[in-house]
Order: structure tokens, then sequence, then C-alpha cells
């Protein structure tokens, strides 16, 4: 049988990336019983690409669900998931990302013996300078998770890996729909909410390998950067207000 997980997939235009992201979802060690495509505002061919995978989940006894949030904004599209999700855990990937084969096997495996209420993962980067994938697979998320649970108070998930409890996602009220760009960091303000509600984890055994797109070369890297800071810094002005 498979695993009572509802996996929800964000794609604004994703043409280039969204099959490989789908070909290693049919590859687990462990099927979902669920995936949630949700194709936002995207303007290439995107939804033929979502369309042309139902078959192969159907045949793996997956429900294949493609929905479809027209006003563009990325916390906007993952409520659509969340909320349409029908299992008891919600996973969440990126386009631009690949799991391990055994991904979901972990996630479940991590819900099945602890009492975490969301988790979230290590990412490794598969492409841009060497030095940063290195550091990337030599344990730079963990202890940047670390780091930033010290400092924040609180257990940040990307994402990009990670898993959620969906009747405590529930309860937060679900991603500020405010934020439209990634970079803004959805996942860091839900973040800020979800530990009033449980414990939050990092497991290094949930692994997904990413794409450095977003950073590009070293000025783009650095621009993104700053801007996740300020992200960092006005949610925790927020956090600081609504005390």
């Amino acid at each position: 049988m498979n695993i009572p997980i509802s996996l929800v997939i964000p794609a604004h235009n994703e043409q280039y990336s969204l099959s490989k992201t789908l070909d290693g979802v049919l590859i687990q060690s462990m099927l979902p019983k669920e995936v949630i495509v949700i194709n936002n505002a995207s303007t290439d061919d995107t939804e033929k690409i979502a369309q042309s995978y139902k078959k192969y989940f159907q045949q793996k006894g997956i429900e294949f669900r493609i929905l479809h949030q027209p006003i563009l904004g990325i916390a906007r599209t993952r409520n659509t998931g969340f909320f349409a999700a029908t299992q008891p855990i919600i996973a969440s990937i990126d386009c631009d990302s690949r799991p391990t084969q055994s991904w979901l096997k972990s996630i479940y495996h991590h819900f099945q013996t602890t009492d975490s209420i969301a988790v979230t993962g290590i990412l490794v980067f598969y492409d841009g300078p060497m030095f940063i994938q290195w550091l990337s697979k030599h344990g730079w998320f963990q202890r940047y998770f670390a780091l930033t649970n010290k400092i924040f108070g609180f257990q940040s998930i990307s994402t990009a890996n990670c898993a959620i409890r969906k009747k405590v996602f529930l309860k937060t009220g679900g991603f500020d729909e405010n934020i439209v760009s990634p970079n803004d960091l959805d996942d860091f303000e839900l973040s800020s909410r979800l530990g009033t509600f449980g414990t939050v984890r990092c497991d290094p055994r949930i692994i997904v390998y990413t794409s450095m797109r977003r950073y590009g070369n070293v000025f783009a890297a650095a621009k993104t950067t700053l801007h996740r800071w300020k992200a960092i810094f006005r949610i925790l002005n927020k956090i600081s207000h609504s005390k």
C-alpha cells in the first residue's frame, strides 16, 4: 500500500525542470498516496508536461491531481495545494529539486518514530560552484539549521524539503499569502508560527538534491542572499510586534 502522504509541488513556468522532479517521485522506494502539482499562472508548457504524467502515476496507484492558481504568488500557490491535500502528512518539494530514492520513506519513518509536528531535511546542491556543492554535501545545511534555531529560537523548515502534519498546518492558518516571491521566505514565516504547536525537527536522513539557479553568478547570489536576510529581519520584526 502507498503511504499516507500528500506531496505538494508548486510550479510556475517549470517546463524544463518539472519532468525530472516527477521522475524522482515515481522511483521512490515508498510511494505516496497523492501527488498535487499546482500550476501557478504558467505561460509555458508546464501544464502539458504535468498532464502527460497522469497515466504513470495512475499505474502506480497514486492519485495525481493538477490544480490551478491563476494569481501569481508562491505562498498562495502552496496554500492551494496544502489545503487540498487529503492525507495526514503533507510533504513539500520544489520543481528544481530531485529527491533521493528513500526520501518519502525517510519522512514516513520520521513521523512514525517521533512526536514531530513537522520536519525539514537536508538540501544538497547538484549544480553551481564546486566549493558550494562540497559544502552542501558535508553538512552545511544541517549546521545552518542548527545555528538559526539557536539564534531565532525556532526550527526553520525549507519547503524544498519538508513535511508537516496536516492537522497542525490547518491550525496555523497556512502560508502568509502576502508573500509572493520565494526569496521573501514564506517557509521561514510559517516556521515562526509552527513551533507554537509542537516540536519541529531537522532530520539529516531526509535528503533532496536541489539547484542553485536562483543564485546564478556571484553578483546574483549576493543580491539574493541580501534580499533573504532582509526578509528574515522583517519576519522577526513582525514576530516581536505580535508579542
